[in-house]
């Protein structure tokens, strides 16, 4: 997926520190949003951080409307954030994390973490780019349940 990057930063959100390969479904790459008491993170797979070329830091863009989270070593923000590579390679961010969970109407109700698995890589410029696809699938589901029920309801005044 080729992106425009000045396009793109004319219509994303920046999360601010206060507040060309696919994957789909399990495959090499993912990113877990860790949203708990115990401590808030983004977790990256393995495959992932070694394909954004192991960065000590990186920067997240937000597309809300296009449901786009993406990451990548320069994206041209003012906010880079650190990488732990102590285990697993995690940011550590609270303030990230609530962000994320509220630009995206995250869940985490019944559950600490949601993963990702559709993810792209543009490296079609000189920097490398992760295109995480974020679905909420509530807000979807919610949605396709008022349009079902006003169809029901214009059918029962139909009959």
């Amino acid at each position: 997926m080729k992106l425009n990057l000045k396009n793109l930063r004319m219509e994303a959100e920046t999360v601010k520190k206060s507040t060309n390969f696919k994957s789909k479904g399990r495959g090499m790459f993912s990113i877990s949003i860790v949203n708990n008491r115990n401590g808030k993170r983004l977790e990256f797979s393995e495959f992932l951080y070694e394909k954004l070329n192991k960065p000590n830091t990186v920067q997240f863009m937000v597309i809300p409307k296009k449901g786009l989270l993406l990451i990548g070593k320069s994206l041209g923000e003012e906010n880079s954030y650190k990488v732990s590579t102590t285990g697993r390679p995690v940011v550590y961010s609270a303030g990230l994390v609530y962000s994320l969970t509220e630009i995206f109407g995250l869940d985490y109700t019944n559950k600490t973490s949601t993963s990702f698995h559709h993810i792209e890589i543009d490296d079609s410029d000189e920097s490398v780019i992760a295109i995480v696809e974020i679905k909420n699938f509530g807000v979807e589901e919610r949605e396709e349940e008022e349009i079902e029920t006003e169809e029901d309801n214009n059918a029962e005044a139909n009959v």
